[in-house]
């Protein structure tokens, strides 16, 4: 018999920094998952369904160059959400989302996060800005595919970046 692992949501920093009022009204939809090695949560272009809150878990984004090889332009921990924003700027996966370090995390339905959003305004607030500035990435990203000097450059700008202030992608 397998045992769910015990749901600790608040583990997550960003869940744990929500008001109490905001986080009630997201605990509902909440729910625990295990991550295991290796494990794929989405690939490119794949639709976004569910949004993932770490806790002892690690997430890697990867993009898959032309030649097969890949570059991790970003890595999330618990202190961050997997997904959450390629669902908002455009609702298909940004890149390869790899588990690499197995551990627990929250998830929630996109659907439902949008509602509870929606009724929360200040978790809208909450992801305005880093919502600009994946969008912003991704629209260089997109316009220079192929361009390998510009996808280095790019990945490790990204990288700097998400490694100095949290990016959720």
């Amino acid at each position: 018999m397998t045992h769910a692992p015990q749901a600790e949501h608040r583990t997550n920093w960003l869940l744990a920094a929500l008001e109490p009022e905001d986080f009630a009204a997201l605990e509902p939809h909440l729910e625990m998952v295990e991550l295991t090695h290796k494990q794929v949560l989405y690939e490119a272009g794949d639709p976004i369904r569910h949004a993932h809150f770490p806790h002892h878990a690690v997430v890697s984004l990867v993009n898959v160059l032309e030649d097969g090889n890949t570059v991790e332009v970003a890595l999330f921990g618990r202190g961050g959400v997997v997904g959450l924003l390629s669902a908002l700027v455009s609702r298909e996966a940004f890149g390869r989302y790899v588990v690499q370090m197995a551990g627990t995390a929250s998830r929630i339905a996109v659907e439902a996060q949008n509602e509870v959003r929606n009724a929360h305004p200040k978790l809208l607030g909450w992801t305005a800005p880093l919502r600009h500035r994946c969008a912003r990435m991704r629209s260089l990203q997109i316009s220079h595919t192929g361009d390998r000097p510009w996808t280095r450059l790019f990945a490790s700008e990204w990288t700097r970046q998400s490694t100095s202030s949290s990016c959720t992608a």
